[in-house]
């Protein structure tokens, strides 16, 4: 299968727009894009072109079918993410839903976030299926790097998707640039008149962090970059003993705040019955969450020199190791 790579954000668009325009009944596609990028928006928008009511061979956004597959209730949409573990389990039940006849008599369409993740013997059993997807049914691969199997990556559609630019969001580029060019995060506060000259005390940002969990706002998100940025401006005077207590501060406010929200959020599962299917959220879970944080403190670090170690520190919470463990080398090695 030919390899298509974008060059800007229009032409990623126009490419999908032409895929869709030859109206084809199956299809494998692997979306690349750096950690700017919205890679689920992007699957679900194409999601919703695939099945789109409406007359305009792309998504109209307000037919039956682009409402369900927005809101992630469609029943023909199948929602993954390698993060979350993807055993040979999981391959065949993909395998055993993509063979079944589609409920709406739409379209099927699997999106699997995070493929990069994918074990070698997991990433061989899928190879049949995305090569030779049944009549009626699409894979939707998001990947942050293209370090994965080459034979997927031969047997998709690969769009690359480049981050929008501040002109593009329409924002400054201070705003732009404080948010690291995130264009969900930008989009997101880009209508609120936020403060952007006050500074926040590193000291301060378990509060916002139990903010942002239990609210998902995204001014909170702001001010737990504002704390990130005050550490960072006076890493120089913070002693190995205030690492080490704002580390604890950060996990203590993690933790109380996402296992209260889990709870809620399972109480709530048990009344939304017709929510067939539901996109994991990140912030349910205390190590994802904190992954998120630490990221934060990387990118805003911004030395190249110590950057790798403590993405390598960093990346050591997807497996079981000890979260205080982790959070105290990671703050010593800033």
């Amino acid at each position: 299968m030919s390899e298509i790579r974008s060059i800007n954000y229009e032409l990623s668009e126009n490419i999908l727009k032409n895929e869709i325009l030859q109206k084809k009944s199956n299809g494998t596609y692997l979306f690349y894009g750096n950690k700017n990028v919205d890679l689920y928006e992007h699957a679900i928008d194409f999601a919703m072109s695939i099945n789109c009511l409406g007359d305009k061979n792309y998504r109209c956004g307000k037919c039956r079918n682009c409402v369900n597959i927005k809101k992630a209730v469609y029943p023909d949409l199948h929602l993954y993410n390698a993060n979350d573990g993807f055993g040979i389990d999981k391959v065949r039940e993909i395998i055993q839903n993509a063979s079944r006849n589609s409920y709406e008599g739409y379209k099927k369409i699997f999106i699997i976030e995070n493929i990069q993740l994918l074990q070698k013997e997991s990433s061989n059993a899928m190879l049949k299926i995305i090569e030779e997807p049944p009549q009626n049914t699409f894979f939707i691969l998001t990947t942050r790097n293209m370090n994965i199997i080459k034979t997927i990556k031969s047997r998709s559609i690969i769009i690359n998707f480049y981050p929008k630019t501040y002109e593009m969001l329409g924002v400054s580029k201070e705003v732009y640039e404080f948010f690291d060019g995130n264009t969900a995060d930008i989009e997101k506060i880009s209508n609120i008149d936020y403060d952007y000259t006050t500074n926040l005390s590193y000291n301060d940002i378990n509060i916002y962090i139990e903010n942002y969990i239990e609210t998902e706002n995204i001014v909170e998100k702001a001010n737990i970059i504002k704390c990130i940025k005050d550490f960072i401006r006076n890493i120089d005077r913070i002693s190995e003993f205030e690492k080490v207590i704002l580390a604890e501060k950060i996990e203590k406010a993690a933790e109380i705040k996402t296992s209260k929200k889990n709870k809620i959020e399972k109480e709530n599962e048990s009344i939304e019955k017709n929510n067939l299917i539901k996109r994991d959220n990140s912030l349910k879970n205390t190590r994802l969450f904190l992954l998120e944080i630490l990221n934060l403190y990387v990118i805003n670090l911004k030395n190249i020199d110590k950057t790798e170690k403590l993405l390598d520190i960093k990346n050591t919470i997807h497996a079981n190791v000890n979260i205080s463990t982790l959070l105290y080398i990671f703050f010593l090695n800033i």
